[in-house]
């Protein structure tokens, strides 16, 4: 009987969160990449509506979550190449034994690019979530990208497109898809500094 009522409860929450303002969250959509990979991604406005859309995502909470953050506009090969060894013989292995996620901005540059490519090495053994402003990246269903977007690193498993159209206006989104995902679970933030020599 309770667990009925609960999950007619979150139902109920899953409905209201994906209706704001009288307009219904838009549902999730497939992003074909010319690598052959396929991921899904929603879009939202609010941040009410994140439950609702990570559920539709696929991704439940209550999973430990590692929330990568960092440049690499100074990293040279050697340094790229070190902490793409770090990712996948590292982090990743961590991640996978622990059933979690990895949250990043999502686009094909620096660590975000390299975290893509451990996810790849490591043959998409856990959800990789990109979160993105709007105005700043290209997304495969996009006939007229913004000005000098980003590309999407296409490696990612899922993505998250939320309101801006300035670096760093996708920021506090990520902190809370974290905050969504890992509700009774563990968070860790993992930041690169000091790219120039390869360094997190």
């Amino acid at each position: 009987m309770l667990s009925t009522i609960s999950y007619n409860l979150s139902k109920q929450l899953e409905i209201m969160s994906s209706c704001i303002d009288g307009k219904k969250m838009e549902k999730p959509t497939k992003f074909t990449f010319s690598n052959g990979r396929i991921a899904q991604a929603v879009r939202v406005q609010h941040i009410e509506e994140l439950p609702a859309g990570l559920h539709e995502l696929g991704l439940h909470s209550g999973q430990p979550v590692l929330v990568l953050i960092g440049g690499a506009s100074k990293m040279d090969t050697e340094a790229m190449n070190r902490v793409r060894a770090f990712f996948a013989q590292m982090l990743v292995p961590v991640v996978v034994a622990l059933g979690g996620f990895v949250i990043d901005g999502d686009t094909d540059t620096g660590v975000m690019q390299l975290m893509g490519q451990a996810q790849a090495i490591t043959h998409g053994a856990f959800p990789l979530i990109g979160v993105a402003a709007t105005g700043k990246v290209a997304t495969p269903d996009m006939s007229t990208p913004p000005p000098r977007a980003a590309q999407l690193e296409p490696h990612h498993t899922h993505f998250v497109l939320v309101p801006g159209t300035s670096w760093g206006d996708e920021s506090p989104w990520m902190s809370h898809v974290a905050d969504v995902l890992s509700a009774g679970a563990n968070s860790v933030t993992v930041t690169c500094q000091r790219l120039a020599r390869g360094n997190c």
